[in-house]
């Protein structure tokens, strides 16, 4: 049984966007099951931008392919606004070129549908937390990526091979192949690329290589 939220709970609003009613009503389910997640549903761009206007979420979960305005027209829409939330791209596809396009014209994250429970809340909870941010001044973009360059070039030559491959959608097999080095080998690095990036998914790779213009 879901239990009553503390009276101190930061109540976290969610915007859920995806055409199809099945995803959303588990979305809901699951998200609404999170005592300080308040879970809001549209099936369509237009939709969400009547109800993101009307009561701005604090973070937007938004399906990448939608009849009419796909994820990306809906997602560039919503920046248009002011003080736009960050949007996370739900993807059935997993396809390098659509999340690097979605990462590039703004998202904060992308996810492969079905999403993975653990990984959804936690992603909600720190796209949530950046939402939440007062006065970051005009330079904060400017310190992020120079954090992220900081980070990358503390990866030894190995570990950036293996980074840019990886970023670029090939698999461990591929890799590889092309390094000719084990597929273990290519794991051991790839672990230590993430943890130096300060990264715990692909995806979180995939935001690091596009904002080092490694990903055009």
């Amino acid at each position: 049984m879901k239990s009553s939220p503390d009276a101190s709970c930061e109540l976290i609003k969610i915007l859920v966007v995806d055409d199809d009613a099945l995803t959303r009503d588990g979305l809901k389910a699951a998200l609404s099951a999170e005592d300080d997640f308040v879970v809001q549903e549209a099936s369509d761009g237009r939709m969400a931008l009547r109800y993101y206007k009307e009561d701005r979420p604090d973070v937007v979960l938004l399906d990448l392919r939608m009849p009419g305005m796909d994820g990306i027209e809906t997602m560039c829409e919503l920046n248009k606004l002011v003080d736009p939330a960050p949007v996370i791209i739900m993807t059935a596809y997993g396809d390098i070129a659509s999340a690097v396009e979605a990462m590039k014209c703004g998202a904060y994250d992308f996810i492969v549908k079905p999403p993975k429970p653990d990984q959804l809340m936690e992603t909600l909870r720190r796209a949530a937390e950046t939402s939440a941010q007062k006065g970051p001044g005009p330079d904060q973009g400017a310190r992020a990526d120079s954090a992220i360059l900081e980070s990358y070039n503390s990866l030894t030559e190995r570990e950036r091979e293996v980074f840019q491959l990886t970023a670029r959608g090939l698999s461990s097999s591929q890799i590889s192949e092309h390094l000719s080095i084990s597929p273990r080998t290519v794991e051991f690095h790839r672990l230590n690329t993430m943890q130096k990036m300060n990264v715990s998914n692909k995806a979180g790779l995939i935001r690091c290589a596009v904002r080092l213009g490694i990903l055009r």
